[in-house]
């Protein structure tokens, strides 16, 4: 386990050791065995002397076989009674560039897209450069976030999620990176519009007509 998503209490996990959360709470699944509900989300670092993860692992897993990973997960009920199951894991390789492959199932597409998501936004309010913002700092975070737009809003249509297109439950994911490319690439523009010693500000007209297809 190389770092974990979806509970803050994973975001102390060491390379390497077990993860742990002190809880969890069970979600029905429904008629066609689909469980609507958040998930625990890992990346593994392929490691050359071991093919085996744990969550809150006690012992040794049995190892796996090339190509895949061993995954085990312990846990105790309401009742203090303990439980396990383990199960090797394919993981697909380098050369692996087929979604179908690289996926196991929707669930885990889809939170690697919201996972990226957040980390998106994380970086950009975090970028120092955002201080005293530059004509190419506004022009690189309209590049960043047209090019993001385009995956997520992809990525979302694999997994057959629809709520993000209008009037879905989280087109405000989409809104919110609209407004980011439009107040970034109104900025480029101003910034440009500022007298300099050096080139020409160039035409408003590159920025205009900025929207997310989906």
């Amino acid at each position: 386990l190389d770092k974990g998503f979806g509970s803050p209490e994973l975001e102390g996990l060491k390379p390497g050791k077990a993860a742990q959360v002190s809880s969890e709470f069970a979600t029905a699944t429904d008629d066609e065995g689909n469980v609507l509900a958040g998930v625990l989300l890992f990346r593994l670092r392929r490691s050359a002397s071991s093919g085996s993860a744990a969550v809150k692992g006690k012992g040794k897993a049995k190892a796996a076989p090339a190509g895949a990973t061993t995954v085990k997960v312990t846990w105790e009920d309401a009742n203090g009674i303990p439980s396990e199951t383990q199960a090797a894991i394919d993981v697909p390789g380098p050369d692996d560039v087929d979604p179908e492959v690289r996926y196991a199932n929707f669930g885990i597409r889809k939170a690697i897209a919201l996972t990226r998501f957040v980390d998106v936004h994380n970086a950009y309010a975090l970028d120092d450069s955002s201080a005293a913002p530059s004509q190419e700092a506004h022009e690189r975070h309209v590049r960043e976030f047209v090019s993001f737009a385009s995956h997520f809003v992809h990525e979302m249509a694999a997994t057959k999620d629809t709520s993000i297109i209008p009037p879905g439950n989280n087109y405000a994911f989409v809104e919110m990176l609209e407004k980011i490319i439009h107040l970034e690439a109104e900025a480029a523009v101003e910034a440009a519009a500022k007298p300099k010693k050096r080139e020409a500000a160039p035409s408003a007209g590159i920025y205009e007509d900025v929207a997310v297809e989906v």
